[in-house]
């Protein structure tokens, strides 16, 4: 198991106009709306999310232009592409470029898969060593949600790939949000 994760407190963290923001939120089968405390200044950033303890694993991604500076939206579903209502959700959203949070370095933005398989994502600045996690969610496309898999990180980029539940592979121009974070506390 290739399991990478990251931990925020809740709340607003704001590093020179930078956002972080995290916090619980609900867990309604379908379409979530989040409100955010207060507002980004404007719509680049990525948005991450994960259900709470749930017995079938439910895909989450974020809605196709549902981002706005107060809220964004993400859809919950089973793995057989039914909606799914769970206890809970945990999100943080982070603008969009490089900054430290602590001791932590963090680099978030979009992209879109390249097609069928691996898409690698090139950071503006390197990494010092690949000692970092990244953590991504999708776009929800056409009724598909896709997790994804993390493959080989360098300095200067990692390699991602989205499949289904089965292992089947989520295909092209996929719009994803990532987050890469240092490793330590």
């Amino acid at each position: 198991i290739n399991a990478q994760w990251g931990a925020f407190s809740y709340g607003d963290i704001d590093i020179g106009g930078n956002k972080v923001k995290c916090a619980a939120s609900g867990g309604l089968a379908g379409d979530n709306v989040i409100s955010f405390l207060s507002p980004f200044p404007n719509t680049n950033y990525s948005i991450l999310a994960n259900s709470a303890d749930d017995t079938d694993s439910p895909a989450i991604n974020f809605v196709g232009g549902s981002k706005q500076v107060g809220q964004a939206t993400i859809r919950i579903e089973d793995d057989g592409g039914a909606t799914e209502a769970v206890s809970g959700t945990s999100y943080c959203a982070f603008s969009h470029g490089q900054y430290l949070v602590g001791g932590a370095n963090v680099k978030a933005g979009s992209s879109v898969t390249t097609g069928i398989g691996n898409t690698i994502v090139t950071f503006t600045t390197p990494f010092p060593n690949a000692n970092y996690t990244v953590l991504a969610m999708a776009q929800a496309t056409n009724g598909t949600l896709c997790s994804p898999e993390i493959g080989a990180k360098l300095t200067t980029s990692f390699t991602i790939r989205f499949e289904e539940d089965a292992g089947v592979d989520c295909g092209g121009s996929k719009p994803f949000d990532w987050v890469a974070i240092t490793t330590g506390e």
